[in-house]
């Protein structure tokens, strides 16, 4: 009898044993968990971005913010997919009637504070008023926090800082002279700051007084043995660069700065004469080919900063639950050539940077196994043209 109960207990410790092989990982499920509402709400910020859009063409059109008849069939719409995917259509209902209650809120809410319009005015010249101004706006709120916002957030606006980084690296080693580099298109400075590492004087210009404003303390702060050697000057470059002829011995323009400033021919003729003879220079332009614009539209937020808007012909720059519309034009690679060509200028080499980063959910980052092969698969990547800016470099022969 004792026998048979030892028998017994020993089958249901193996058969437990075996529950808990085949039984999966709790903890790993609650992972995917979190994994899927990051997604859910990430996706929901999309939508919410959308709807801005849509209040912006409502305005302009005059029609109503809240449309009921349509409201109604998007819910019967919704009853059907959720019936397609075995899930309660009720419940499906309720959520999506609070997700539209929500984005007519935000339209309500946009709509009474009046945003300026990113439309085309009456003329070319006013249209790109209001891109500058936007882009003054943006910056005045944005300086603060400019460099807090990319260190912690944009997984890959960061992977391409820091691989446009290691090519300035590279460019500045095929200097001799290291007198004088030119950061254009500054911002708060943080090229700017690496580059006084390597140079005994750096200037960086900007079109925003705020973000001027915010390099100079910064470098005050954080860095005054480099405070006399590192000057900011809020300038906009269309109407030239304040140095002398055969001045620098590097010029760079950063993070899609190429494609920023509407009369570049003109700005690439003012690099020529401002460099040395054999200085060298980096330049990044959005790219017109990228990945991620052939998709026309992401459902997800990206993990880029900024995305350029193929259908409105600027550049989108989210911020605090705001989308800022700014000047931007996305070139070729042919046409970064040609416009080097024109301008005198000698490319010696070109690479197009993020591909496949750029249209991956931003929360996918998260993951410490993705973040490292992913920053390779990238450099593999880079010369095939798909990339989200591209890089151009070369020399003043």
């Amino acid at each position: 009898m004792v026998k048979n109960k030892l028998i017994s207990i020993n089958n249901y410790k193996s058969k437990e044993s075996v529950m808990e092989t085949i039984l999966p990982n709790l903890e790993e499920l609650g992972r995917q968990l979190r994994m899927l509402d990051r997604h859910l709400i990430n996706l929901l910020a999309r939508r919410m971005d959308i709807a801005r859009k849509v209040e912006e063409y409502k305005r302009v059109k005059n029609q109503l913010i809240l449309r009921q008849d349509i409201e109604d069939a998007r819910l019967s719409q919704y009853k059907e997919w959720a019936h397609e995917s075995g899930l309660n259509p009720n419940f499906i209902s309720a959520i999506m009637y609070q997700v539209i209650a929500e984005s007519c809120r935000v339209q309500f809410d946009q709509h009474q504070r009046q945003t300026p319009l990113p439309i085309t005015p009456v003329s070319d010249e006013e249209y790109n008023a209001l891109l500058k101004r936007n882009l003054l706006r943006l910056t005045e709120k944005w300086a603060p926090r400019y460099d807090q916002d990319y260190a912690t957030a944009y997984p890959a606006t960061k992977m391409y800082f820091r691989f446009e980084g290691r090519l300035i690296e590279q460019e500045i080693s095929h200097l001799i002279d290291k007198n004088i580099a030119l950061d254009l298109g500054c911002a708060t400075g943080r090229r700017t700051r690496k580059l006084s590492k390597s140079f005994s004087q750096v200037f960086g210009y900007d079109i925003s007084p705020a973000m001027i404003s915010e390099a100079s303390e910064i470098i005050k702060q954080s860095d005054p043995d480099r405070y006399g050697t590192v000057s900011f000057v809020a300038i906009d470059l269309e109407y030239g660069i304040p140095r002398d002829k055969n001045e620098a011995s590097f010029v760079v323009m950063s993070l899609g700065t190429g494609s920023d400033i509407k009369n570049i021919a003109d700005v690439l003729k003012e690099v020529k004469r401002v460099l040395v003879p054999g200085g060298r220079f980096l330049m990044s332009f959005y790219n017109a080919d990228a990945l991620i614009y052939r998709w026309r539209f992401l459902p997800w937020p990206t993990p880029l900063a900024a995305e350029i808007n193929m259908t409105k012909h600027c550049l989108d720059v989210h911020y605090r639950g705001e989308i800022y519309s700014v000047y931007a034009r996305p070139y070729t690679v042919s046409e970064i050539h040609e416009l080097l060509d024109k301008s005198g200028l000698t490319l010696t080499d070109i690479f197009t940077y993020p591909t496949i980063s750029s249209i991956l959910p931003q929360n996918i980052f998260e993951n410490d196994n993705i973040r490292g092969p992913m920053s390779e698969i990238e450099e593999n990547l880079s010369r095939l043209y798909g990339g989200a800016y591209i890089i151009a470099m070369g020399s003043k022969q």
